[in-house]
């Protein structure tokens, strides 16, 4: 009997250590896939300092190299269709410099000046269509804009590009649908072009935008036109590019380009939260907070961002800051079903960049600890990302294993043992045996956590309690 239930408990221990070792095993192969990190963002508390490409660039290259999306170009493609583009992307711009470059364009169209005109004018749109923020707010700017792209558009035309003057009153079209087109300010022959392109364009089937934003307060605009708070459905669209331009009171806002097909329904979801937060720029792509207590969000922003573009499982998100006179790069590992952090790490960037910051992408891809990186945060100790235990804390866990069972074996004997009370023939005398057993057993425990303390760390070890009348085994930490 008592020899059955030593078996049974030998056996689900051997089990339990197989499993432990089996799952740890597993979870060291997923955090050490490079293929789990999908792309990796900055992250700046304020304007982003003026040296950070010298001083991330290296990084950033490091994380490429081990096929990562880290470079801007890479990242955006990864945004997929729909980036959120920051509302003023030439912050030195103003409304009144659009104003007088449109206005010039005009009067070269008017002048018979056609080159000039459309080299101005497709210039000034370039950028109108950058900076969105600067006009939406001004409705007398509507008439400008309209006259400045019959003006493009008819100034193409004379110059033979009928495809490009085609695609531009198409644009004028989509922008003011209804908006007159007058004779005696254009001339029959251009009223007639127009006239042409529409009825061509009104033949083709329309689609229907859908626009919701998280933010209630949000006022959404579709090609500078206002459209709703909120959310907005806007049916009867005539088919081709449309830009919508997302703005909380007190933000920047955020353009957004959208596809609208003939037929279909297209929709547009903006996590205002996240998207208000994500710079995006041919330069750089990353996070901007106002504060330092704003950036604790990090995490979870992050992971929100890659769960719904791209499906990433990690992605990595860096930082630079000045430490005693020296750029120092934080680079964090964060988990995107939860936006838990895996593990984070800094390095101190000296005169040869790339071989100061190369253990940082190391670290993070796979957990290699080298020198150079302080580590700030790792989920799992180096020991236990070994595909192998140390031999001398194999050694730990089979002794303290092997005592743990030989002291619960004293215990059963002695809870086993009968008084001789004169009222039976025979009766059961094991506690001497239980007592044996379990001053071996304690020592073997004894033994095996000096090895494990020898030989492993502080953060994972076994526990052993003997208390009065119990006694509890358990282990601290992974096992």
């Amino acid at each position: 009997m008592i020899g059955s239930s030593l078996l049974v408990a030998i056996s689900c221990l051997a089990a339990l250590m197989l499993n432990t070792t089996t799952a740890r095993a597993d979870s060291v192969r997923q955090r050490a896939n490079p293929a789990d990190v999908n792309f990796v963002l900055e992250s700046h508390v304020g304007s982003r300092p003026g040296d950070a490409d010298r001083t991330i660039g290296p990084v950033l290259r490091q994380f490429a190299a081990r096929g990562y999306r880290a470079t801007p170009s890479a990242v955006i493609k990864q945004l997929g269709p729909h980036v959120p583009w920051p509302g003023i992307q030439d912050p030195d711009l103003t409304i009144e410099n659009l104003r007088q470059q449109i206005e010039g364009g005009y009067n070269a169209w008017s002048t018979g000046e056609f080159k000039t005109a459309v080299r101005a004018l497709t210039d000034t749109f370039a950028l109108l269509r950058r900076n969105p923020a600067l006009i939406v707010v001004d409705t007398t700017y509507q008439d400008t804009v309209f006259k400045g792209l019959v003006a493009l558009g008819l100034s193409q035309s004379r110059l033979g590009k009928a495809q490009d003057s085609e695609r531009t009153l198409r644009e004028l079209i989509r922008t003011f649908p209804s908006h007159p087109f007058p004779k005696s300010t254009y001339g029959s022959e251009a009223e007639t072009f127009y006239r042409a392109v529409r009825k061509t364009y009104e033949a083709e089937s329309r689609g229907t935008l859908r626009v919701n934003v998280s933010d209630p307060k949000a006022v959404v605009f579709v090609n500078g036109q206002i459209r709703g708070m909120g959310k907005t459905a806007t049916a009867d669209l005539f088919p081709g590019l449309y830009r919508v331009f997302v703005q909380v009171p007190s933000t920047m806002g955020r353009l957004y380009e959208v596809e609208v097909k003939p037929n279909d329904e297209t929709e547009l979801a903006v996590d205002w939260e996240v998207d208000s937060a994500l710079f995006v720029s041919s330069t750089w792509v990353g996070f901007q907070f106002a504060g330092h207590g704003a950036r604790g969000a990090e995490g979870r922003l992050a992971a929100r961002l890659a769960q719904t573009r791209g499906n990433a499982k990690t992605v990595v998100v860096l930082g630079v800051a000045q430490l005693q006179g020296k750029a120092t790069i934080t680079g964090t590992l964060y988990r995107t079903d939860d936006g838990a952090m895996i593990r984070s790490g800094t390095v101190t960037v000296e005169g040869d960049g790339p071989a100061s910051v190369e253990p940082l992408a190391a670290f993070l891809v796979d957990g290699e600890q080298r020198a150079g990186v302080l580590v700030t945060r790792d989920e799992a100790p180096p020991s236990v990302r070994a595909e192998a235990p140390a031999p001398r804390r194999g050694l730990a866990k089979l002794v303290v294993g092997a005592g743990a069972l030989v002291l619960v074996t004293g215990g059963v004997l002695f809870a086993l043992d009968q008084d001789d009370d004169g009222s039976r023939f025979k009766y059961r005398d094991t506690a001497p045996l239980g007592v044996a057993l379990g001053a071996v057993g304690a020592a073997a425990v004894g033994v095996g956590l000096y090895l494990w303390s020898r030989g492993g760390t502080r953060e994972s070890r076994p526990l052993v309690a003997i208390g009065r009348g119990d006694l509890v085994l358990g282990w601290h930490g992974q096992f």
